[in-house]
């Protein structure tokens, strides 16, 4: 059984319990501002996607357009381009259509 207050498991962190990778995102953030590519690697379990997250999440709040999607649930080109229509919807309106 985990004690109260151990780190969360099983899924993405929210921005407030991701912890000691502020110079590590403020990098991939300005980096990905600049135009660059940015791969990010590691064995499981690691924090990658909720860096990822908030990367995109801080970028969003600076007004740049953002994009996430999750190929695990894309089978096809027609399922990518209607996730990637759907995100770009998204960033012009606010609305999240599926």
């Amino acid at each position: 059984m985990c004690p109260e207050g151990c780190f969360r498991w099983g899924g993405p962190v929210s921005e407030g319990d991701i912890v000691d990778r502020e110079d590590f995102i403020s990098s991939v953030q300005t980096r990905l501002a600049d135009g660059q590519s940015v791969m990010l690697s590691g064995p499981r379990r690691i924090g990658k996607t909720s860096i990822a997250y908030e990367v995109i999440r801080r970028l969003k709040q600076k007004g740049f357009y953002t994009a996430s999607v999750d190929f695990f649930r894309i089978s096809d080109r027609r399922e990518l381009a209607v996730s990637l229509i759907d995100t770009c919807l998204e960033n012009r309106t606010g609305i999240r259509l599926f």
